[in-house]
């Protein structure tokens, strides 16, 4: 298993989860 690739998904993931938030507070407003 390559813990690097890992590491970078779970990053790139928790990226687009705090997209996904400012998007929706950003429609709340």
């Amino acid at each position: 298993m390559n813990y690097d690739l890992m590491k970078v998904a779970r990053e790139q993931r928790k990226m687009k989860m705090q997209e996904t938030l400012d998007r929706f507070w950003s429609d709340e407003e």
